[in-house]
C-alpha cells in the first residue's frame, strides 16, 4: 500500500521549513503535533539564528566603560558647542553609544534622537573615531547626514552591492538560500567587514530579518554598532520585526528618549502624534496641525488640490493608507490628480502603456528592488548598481527618440529608465504610509478615505503624522479618523528570533 505523506513531512525533509519550540531557555527541534511547536521557513530561521548568534558575540566582547562623570561632562561639552543642552535620558544613551558593543536607542518624533546624531558626529569627529552613518532608504540618509554633520549612505550602499545570482532553488542549498538577500550578493559581509570603529544605523523599524542579517556579518570584530528607531512606527515591509525583538531582549543595552523637545508655543505635531497612538483626539488648536473633514470623496478631493496649489513650491507630499485604484483617495487616483495640478512639457513626454505618463518635474518612486541598473555616484563618479524599492526621485530629462527616462534619486544618483524598466516607476505625488517610512517632508497631507478594514490601526497613523516636520493636514472622510482612533494599535508579528533571544536572556541569567 502506498503511503502518502504530508506536505509539512516533505518541507522538513527537504529541509525548507524549521520545526521548534522554546522550552527550558532553548529552541529545540520538536514534533509538528506538539502542542507549542512553531513553523518557520528555513531560510528565515537560518537567518534569525545568525543574527542571534552574532548579537551573543557582541553581548560577550569585554568592554571599559568610561568613569560617568567624565563622560557627561565631554558630551555636555560637545553638545554646548552645538547650542545643545542634552537631558538625562538623551545622556544616558550617548553614555551607552561610548562602552556598547551594541546598543539601541528609541524615541518617538521630537524626543531628541536627531540632537543625539549630532552630538554623536561632532565627537567622532573631535576624537578621530572612524565612523558610517546609514538608514534604510535615500530620504532618510539625507535627512542623517544634516543631523551627523557626516554624509550617510543607505544600508544597501553601505554594504555594497556586488551582483546577483541564480534564484533558481534546484542550485541552491538551503544554507545558500539563507544567506542571500533576494538572490543579493554584498561587497561587505563576513570575509570583507566594513572598516570603521562604529556603525550608526537610523531609522531601525524599516530594517528586515534578511537585511539586518547581512548588516551584522559585515560587522567587524571590535566595531561597535548604534541602532536608532521609533517602535512605534509600523514595522518593516519584509518579513521581520527586527528592532521589536531587540527591545524584548533584557541582555541587549537600550534606552528610550522620554523628553518632548519638538514643541513650541504654536506646535503640536510630536505631541499630536503620541495622542493618536494612545487613541485620543489630537488637538486642532496647534498652527501646524489641522484636520478637515469632508462629506464626499469629490470633497475630499478638491480640498487636496487646494492645498497641493497653495504649497506647490514647498516640500510637500500627499499619504494614504492604500494604493487601490478603485478609491478616490488612493495612491493611483490622487496622483493623477496632482499630477494634473503641474505645468509640463506636452512635447517631451514618455507612456508606460495606458496607467502612467511621465514628464520632466514629475514626483516618481521606484516600486521594486532592482540589483542591476547602473548609476553614476555623484561624489566619485564610480558606476555602481541597484535601486530599491521606496527611493524617492525626480524626472529630470526625457528623450522621446531613446524611448528613455532621466530619473535624478534622493542620494543625488542619477539612472536611466526605458522599456520595461519603466514598470519599477510609479508617481510620488502621493504615496502609501507604508512606502513613505524613513522619510521626513516638510508638509504632510494624509488622505482618510474608503479603504480595507485590515488598514485600520493607529501605527500606521501615527507613522503618517510622524512624517510631517513643519505641517500636517488630514483630510478625512467625515468619520474615517474616529475609525483609526478606535482600531487595534498595530499588528503583532511573531518571529522566531524573539524566541532566539529569549535564550541569551536565559543563559546570561543563569
Amino acid at each position: 500500500m502506498r503511503v502518502t505523506r504530508s506536505p509539512v513531512s516533505l518541507a522538513i525533509e527537504d529541509k525548507r521549513i524549521a520545526v521548534y519550540k522554546y522550552d527550558n531557555g532553548k529552541c529545540a527541534v520538536c514534533d509538528v503535533e506538539d502542542n507549542d511547536a512553531r513553523f518557520a521557513t528555513m531560510s528565515y530561521f537560518a537567518s534569525e539564528l545568525a543574527i542571534e548568534r552574532r548579537i551573543n558575540e557582541m553581548l560577550k566582547m569585554k568592554t571599559n566603560p568610561p568613569a560617568r562623570d567624565e563622560s557627561d561632562r565631554i558630551i555636555r561639552e560637545v553638545a554646548s558647542d552645538l547650542g545643545i543642552i542634552p537631558d538625562k535620558s538623551q545622556l544616558d544613551a550617548l553614555y551607552l553609544c561610548m562602552y556598547s558593543p551594541i546598543s539601541v536607542i528609541t524615541g518617538g518624533p521630537g524626543t531628541g534622537k536627531t540632537t543625539i546624531m549630532g552630538v554623536l558626529g561632532e565627537y567622532f569627529r573631535r576624537n578621530k573615531i572612524s565612523c558610517v552613518f546609514a538608514a534604510p532608504t535615500g530620504r532618510a540618509a539625507k535627512k542623517l547626514s544634516e543631523a551627523s554633520g557626516t554624509e550617510a549612505s543607505t544600508i544597501h550602499r553601505l554594504l555594497g552591492v556586488r551582483r546577483t545570482v541564480s534564484t533558481d532553488d534546484d542550485e541552491l542549498l538551503p544554507d545558500d538560500r539563507a544567506g542571500q538577500y533576494n538572490s543579493l550578493l554584498f561587497v561587505h559581509g563576513k570575509d570583507n567587514p566594513i572598516v570603521c570603529r562604529v556603525i550608526v544605523i537610523d531609522e531601525m523599524s524599516m530594517v528586515d530579518t534578511m537585511l539586518f542579517r547581512h548588516l551584522l556579518d559585515a560587522v567587524d570584530k571590535g566595531t561597535s554598532i548604534i541602532l536608532v528607531g521609533d517602535p512605534d512606527q509600523l514595522p518593516s515591509v519584509g518579513s521581520g520585526d527586527i528592532l521589536r525583538d531587540l527591545l524584548s531582549c533584557n541582555s541587549i543595552p537600550k534606552i528610550r528618549l522620554d523628553a518632548l523637545h519638538r514643541q513650541s508655543d504654536d506646535g503640536s505635531i510630536a505631541a499630536n502624534a503620541g495622542l493618536i497612538l494612545e487613541g485620543a483626539e489630537p488637538d486642532r488648536s496647534g498652527g501646524d496641525f489641522e484636520i478637515i473633514s469632508c462629506k464626499t470623496e469629490e470633497e475630499a478631493q478638491d480640498t487636496i488640490a487646494r492645498l497641493v496649489l497653495e504649497h506647490k513650491n514647498e516640500d510637500l507630499i500627499c499619504l494614504t493608507p492604500t494604493k487601490n485604484e478603485n478609491v478616490a483617495l488612493g495612491t493611483v487616483q490622487l496622483n493623477k490628480l496632482i499630477q494634473a495640478l503641474e505645468v509640463k512639457d506636452e512635447l517631451k513626454v514618455i507612456k508606460r502603456g495606458q496607467s502612467l505618463t511621465l514628464h520632466v518635474g514629475d514626483k516618481v518612486m521606484q516600486n521594486k528592488n532592482d540589483y542591476q541598473t547602473e548609476w553614476i555616484d555623484p561624489v566619485t563618479g564610480e558606476v555602481l548598481q541597484g535601486i530599491f524599492n521606496g527611493e524617492l526621485g525626480v524626472v529630470s530629462d526625457i528623450d522621446p527618440l531613446k524611448g528613455s527616462v532621466t530619473i535624478t534619486f534622493d542620494e543625488g544618483k542619477s539612472a536611466e529608465y526605458k522599456g520595461k524598466l519603466l514598470e519599477n516607476i510609479d508617481l510620488a505625488y502621493a504615496v502609501t504610509v507604508h512606502k513613505s517610512q524613513g522619510c521626513e517632508f516638510d508638509r504632510v497631507i494624509i488622505a482618510l478615505g474608503k479603504m480595507n478594514m485590515l488598514l485600520y490601526k493607529r501605527s500606521l497613523l501615527y507613522t503618517a503624522v510622524t512624517r510631517g516636520k513643519m505641517n500636517v493636514t488630514i483630510v478625512e472622510l467625515e468619520g474615517t479618523l474616529q475609525k483609526f482612533l478606535k482600531a487595534p494599535k498595530g499588528e503583532i508579528r511573531e518571529t522566531c528570533l524573539k524566541d532566539l533571544l529569549k535564550t541569551v536572556d536565559f543563559r546570561r541569567n543563569k
